[in-house]
């Protein structure tokens, strides 16, 4: 009886010890499979997050475009505006938004005399620089005063930009500037108040105030019988008005947009002395801008130059057919243009003497403009 009771016992010790291990094997099996699982969790989850945070850190970064500050001179509703604001537009939609202009007009920021150190300084990014002032600073591009007063040129923006391409001197002192253009507007006719009267004879210039924006203008002026006078554009109206000054040399579109023509009434069409212009920008602003948009701006230069020629010539015709409607304006001829070419030569040979002086081509550079005048004279 002892024995079977003590087997029973020992199956039954048994029995338990192995049900035992097996509820023990059961309980780390079932505890390994959710260590597994969190760990996977938790590493599917960060995997989520940084995938999820680069996302949108990708989404949400935007590269700030660059704003250029520019500045004209003249009204925005001009050849000016017409052609560079349209340009500007351009470079903004090529460059796809990264490069944006802010524009001033009627040199709304800085004066007409400071335009080139405001750009080599960095003050303004671009602007429209009138060559001829300060004087003899650009002493070569002051060619455009000495238009020929019997050749009707078309094209002198495209005349000033060859010569600065033909002539390497014309280029040195805008080293410290990226100049995005070069160029005149048409040859200016001269505006006269209604009490000076027309001016269509040499004699006629004798005690004319004439409002001057270069040393070479007056001088020219001076030759002629006229006194020069210096203003600021914007006072060049009220100086109409109040006698201060009988008329000036300036771009037929002046009389309409800036409304010359309300107080200069007469208008004698010749080709007038110009003042060279530039479009130029400050030279580190333009190294900074990515590499496709230095392109496209070295590259629009051609295409500036004859965009404003074929602007100014669209422009000239269509002020002659309009102007005697809206002014009144009373146009004239000059009527004894040989006598006004004796007159002025020696200015002419003075200027290239100064140059010749100077160690510049003065000679070359005279000739190189009147064969281009006869170049481009209109057919």
């Amino acid at each position: 009886m002892k024995e079977k009771r003590s087997t029973k016992i020992f199956i039954l010790t048994v029995t338990l010890v192995l049900a035992l291990v097996m509820l023990l094997t059961a309980f780390m099996g079932c505890k390994s499979t959710p260590v597994t699982t969190t760990a996977t969790t938790t590493a599917t989850t960060t995997a989520t997050k940084t995938s999820t945070a680069t996302a949108t850190t990708t989404a949400t970064t935007t590269i700030k475009p660059v704003t250029l500050i520019f500045q004209s001179f003249d009204p925005e509703d001009s050849i000016w505006g017409h052609v560079f604001a349209t340009w500007f537009k351009e470079l903004e939609k090529q460059s796809g938004g990264r490069v944006l202009v802010e524009t001033h007009w009627n040199g709304e920021l800085i004066g007409l005399p400071d335009a080139y150190d405001a750009i080599k300084k960095g003050t303004l990014d671009i602007v429209t620089h009138l060559t001829s002032m300060p004087a003899g600073r650009f002493p070569m591009d002051e060619i455009s005063a000495f238009s020929s007063l019997n050749v009707t040129t078309a094209n002198y923006s495209r005349v000033q930009w060859e010569l600065h391409k033909l002539i390497p001197e014309m280029q040195e002192p805008f080293k410290e500037v990226k100049v995005i253009w070069i160029g005149n507007s048409w040859p200016n006719p001269l505006g006269t108040s209604k009490k000076f009267g027309p001016v269509t004879k040499l004699s006629d210039n004798q005690g004319f105030k004439e409002v001057v924006f270069g040393d070479w203008q007056g001088q020219l002026g001076a030759a002629l019988g006229r006194t020069g006078v210096s203003l600021q554009p914007a006072d060049t109206y009220s100086s109409f008005e109040k006698g201060v000054a009988d008329g000036m040399q300036a771009s037929i579109t002046l009389f309409r947009t800036a409304k010359f023509g309300e107080v200069l009434p007469n208008i004698t069409l010749m080709a007038g002395t110009m003042g060279a212009w530039s479009l130029i920008m400050n030279l580190d602003k333009f190294n900074k801008l990515p590499a496709d948009v230095q392109q496209y701006i070295t590259a629009s230069s051609e295409k500036l130059v004859d965009a404003f020629d074929a602007e100014c010539l669209a422009e000239y015709k269509n002020d002659i057919a309009t102007f005697p409607k809206t002014f009144g304006t009373n146009f004239v001829t000059i009527s004894d243009i040989d006598n006004w070419n004796k007159a002025r030569q020696p200015v002419f040979d003075k200027f290239v003497a100064g140059l010749n002086a100077k160690g510049l081509p003065g000679t070359k550079l005279m000739s190189e403009w009147q064969r281009l005048e006869k170049q481009y004279t209109i057919k």
